[in-house]
């Protein structure tokens, strides 16, 4: 049995792969060489969990900090791309089903001029909620 936590990444890979902007560049960790060849592109993680017992149900309901990492070229108008992407990737998101729901609750932009590679980042972090049986991180309840 899986993780429903790996369920909601993978599930978040699939709607976000194909976007308008960053095509197939879409990878499943945060840790990755980025190629400017691959620019724009995704990197979707998750790197924290609160849960809570559900009263007398035996359901834990699980806050997932679900993050969203776009990198983009720093080019005259990247603030401008970033943008688009946010609003595509927040559009997309709307059609997760392995959450009961989904919130935006911050984003973050850096840029990075280092080398031949100025990289600007943004992270999109969002609060996944969804329900485990007690006992049964991979059951849906």
């Amino acid at each position: 049995m899986t993780h429903l936590r790996k369920s909601i990444r993978d599930e978040t890979v699939a709607i976000l792969t194909g976007l308008t902007t960053t095509g197939t560049n879409v990878f499943d960790t945060r840790i990755f060489p980025i190629a400017q060849t691959s620019l724009p592109c995704l990197a979707v993680y998750a790197d924290e969990e609160d849960s809570e017992l559900v009263s007398n149900s035996g359901s834990l309901e699980r806050a997932l900090t679900l993050r969203v990492s776009a990198y983009a070229r720093q080019v005259a108008n990247v603030e401008d791309q970033l943008d688009l992407i946010a609003e595509e990737v927040e559009t997309a998101l709307t059609a997760i089903t392995d959450v009961k729901r989904l919130t935006l609750i911050n984003t973050s932009v850096t840029y990075s001029d280092e080398g031949d590679a100025a990289i600007a980042t943004m992270v999109l972090t969002f609060a996944a909620y969804y329900f485990t049986k007690t006992g049964a991180p991979g059951v849906s309840n």
